[in-house]
């Protein structure tokens, strides 16, 4: 019982203490709080997602759709390893027309997820692009996945106009 009492003792003043701190401002070099609010627009996402996927699936014109990459993956993959990385998304070929179709926001994160289908005569293509960005800025591909079949609607996908 002793101890809980001096713990609770303990913990009270390290609390006191930050409360002066902050109060005072004396901790603002210690501690900071910001909070960002990123304004999105999925139509542009989605639209900046679809010209990207002609240019990568349809035209297969890598060097545009490579330009197109977001900053930090065109810095993770040399153009060789685009241009590989594509042939292996489509190893039995590549979709004649693709569109976006859901988006998902993802909080805290500046861009959102889009979700586009492709296809060529019977087959559908699927695939998931993270885009990166903001209204403002505009959009870039910063994740591309192409998935085996359609995604269950999660609660948080919304459909595009």
């Amino acid at each position: 019982m002793r101890r809980f009492i001096k713990r609770r003792r303990w913990l009270l003043a390290i609390l006191g203490l930050f409360a002066v701190l902050v109060s005072t401002g004396l901790a603002t070099g210690i501690i900071t709080f910001s909070a960002h609010v990123w304004r999105h627009e999925p139509t542009e996402a989605a639209l900046a997602a679809e010209e990207f996927a002609d240019a990568a699936f349809v035209a297969d014109d890598l060097e545009t759709a490579y330009a197109a990459l977001h900053r930090e993956l065109a810095d993770q993959l040399t153009p060789d390893q685009f241009r590989t990385l594509m042939a292996r998304m489509h190893p039995e070929g590549r979709p004649s027309s693709v569109r976006a179709l859901e988006f998902e926001r993802l909080p805290g994160f500046r861009g959102m997820t889009i979700y586009l289908e492709g296809s060529a005569g019977d087959t559908t293509f699927f695939y998931r692009f993270l885009m990166e960005g903001t209204s403002t800025s505009g959009y870039t591909v910063a994740g591309i996945w192409r998935d085996i079949g359609p995604r269950s609607s999660a609660a948080s996908r919304e459909q595009l106009p």
